[in-house]
């Protein structure tokens, strides 16, 4: 083969190469129409078509996010829509948006996708929209914290709120760590039953938590109800240490 026949070679591979790729553009207004019937279908109040469109929209948004190159597009128009936040060190971002399926309430469906070791795209599922009222994983994703430990191993704190109800809300933590291309979710780094910690507030008795990362140390008051009036209150403080690689109360 001659030199500029395999020039020739080289420059259709690239062409036909250049076809194959996604268009992120595209996809994502897609995405966005999608989004905008399920939200119809909501105000409407059709639950089958709240239903079709909710996995619909769910199958395209993991469809994209494993393809190569999109962990750095910006999904901006998207961005106006749904919840959309990013770790500081840009391994780990988080899709949170509203399932409409839940009347009253809210029921989120939340997607992490991460980079692997060779900067390949994948993604896990931190919430699928499905989970019964008491799990109160089911948040949208407000902020993304780094967490280490004397072994110099690598957390990400998610801090997230969601709803069941109406005058009802919740704050949720998870921990999670990257290890061999997976999201894994630490199950010992909070003093509780769950993977996950977990409290609940009220319209009137929000969750006022805040977390300081320079001497990673979380706040919070946790509301509570008196019996004697039949009124939740604001509740103490209280504070979690980030000790030894988990969070502890003391």
């Amino acid at each position: 083969m001659n030199r500029i026949g395999f020039v020739l070679i080289v420059i259709l591979f690239a062409i036909l190469d250049l076809q194959a790729q996604i268009d992120f553009g595209q996809v994502e207004q897609q995405i966005l129409d999608t989004y905008r019937i399920l939200k119809k279908a909501n105000l409407e109040q059709n639950p089958e078509r709240q239903q079709i469109f909710s996995e619909k929209l769910k199958s395209q948004l993991m469809y994209v996010l494993l393809q190569e190159g999109s962990y750095y597009y910006p999904f901006l128009r998207l961005k106006q829509l749904i919840k959309i936040v990013e770790s500081p060190d840009k391994r780990i971002r988080v899709f949170s948006w509203d399932a409409f399926c839940l009347g009253n309430g809210r029921t989120v469906c939340s997607i992490a996708q991460f980079r692997g070791a060779r900067n390949e795209s994948y993604f896990h599922v931190l919430s699928d929209g499905k989970e019964r009222e008491r799990d109160y994983k089911d948040v949208f994703i407000q902020e993304i914290y780094l967490l280490d430990t004397p072994s110099n191993d690598l957390y990400y704190l998610f801090l997230g709120k969601g709803s069941h109800g109406v005058g009802q809300e919740h704050t949720t933590l998870r921990i999670f760590s990257l290890e061999h291309n997976q999201l894994l979710e630490c199950a010992h780094c909070f003093d509780s039953k769950t993977s996950y910690w977990s409290v609940e507030g009220s319209t009137q008795y929000p969750v006022e938590l805040t977390y300081n990362a320079r001497r990673k140390q979380i706040h919070y008051y946790q509301p509570t109800f008196n019996f004697k009036t039949g009124a939740r209150e604001k509740g103490l403080h209280h504070q979690l240490f980030w000790k030894n690689g988990a969070f502890r109360s003391y």
